[in-house]
């Protein structure tokens, strides 16, 4: 709830939603606005072998009740992220979609370019095109600020390719634990949502926890030692 910076000046945040993938509600519920939706698998309650190929199924779930897509534009964020300033729309929608540009999602890399081209077939374009940073890098589904509408057009084609690649053995080995995240790349090109032109999110908006903190401690964070608990 706290990560929206909502009501702030320069924000254009209107709502804060989190998106639940389990069989039942966790409690939290009462404290962030919650869409609860099914998972794919409800031993994923407790632990599952890639939890994360339920999000675009979630996402799909989400987006089909109309109920729940509050503004014109949607921020995909994941829970370990820090916000450096209230979140705002660019001046213009050629700026969009925003992303971040992994340094470990390679689409373009030689191992697995066929696999790129098994659900981005040539007719499709170059496969340049699911590559948008500056040395190569695709993004994934967050951190992402896009529009509903670019959102529910890739929302499909995504749900359709991490179940494909979660049905293909050779994929599975060669993407990995970033499978889901190459699948929601190789969707946006497949729906033919524009080209990333905008700015990356992380260098404008957020920081990942992670980088975050390894801030903190080059700057010699903590402080003071924690206390050690007695045995």
């Amino acid at each position: 709830r706290q990560m929206c910076i909502r009501d702030r000046p320069g924000s254009d945040l209107v709502a804060f939603t989190r998106v639940l993938h389990r069989s039942k509600d966790d409690g939290l519920e009462v404290e962030v606005p919650t869409v609860r939706v099914k998972p794919l698998d409800p031993a994923c309650d407790v632990q599952c072998g890639f939890v994360v190929k339920d999000r675009p199924y979630a996402m799909r779930q989400f987006l089909d009740e109309p109920s729940n897509v509050l503004a014109s534009h949607i921020f995909l964020a994941e829970t370990d992220y820090v916000f450096l300033r209230p979140l705002a729309l660019p001046a213009s929608e050629a700026e969009l979609p925003m992303g971040f540009p992994f340094g470990y999602i390679l689409p373009n890399w030689p191992t697995i370019t066929h696999i790129m081209r098994r659900h981005f077939p040539e007719e499709h374009g170059d496969l340049k095109r699911l590559s948008w940073g500056s040395h190569g890098e695709g993004s994934g589904p967050a951190p992402v600020l896009i529009s509903a509408a670019d959102l529910k057009l890739i929302t499909p084609e995504w749900e359709r390719i991490t179940a494909a690649i979660e049905a293909d053995a050779d994929a599975k080995k060669k993407l990995g634990w970033v499978r889901e995240m190459y699948a929601y790349d190789l969707a946006a090109a497949v729906a033919g949502v524009p080209e990333w032109y905008g700015r990356d999110v992380d260098g404008s908006y957020v920081r990942l926890r992670s980088a975050f903190v390894r801030l903190l401690r080059a700057s010699g964070w903590p402080r003071t030692r924690r206390p050690t608990r007695a045995r």
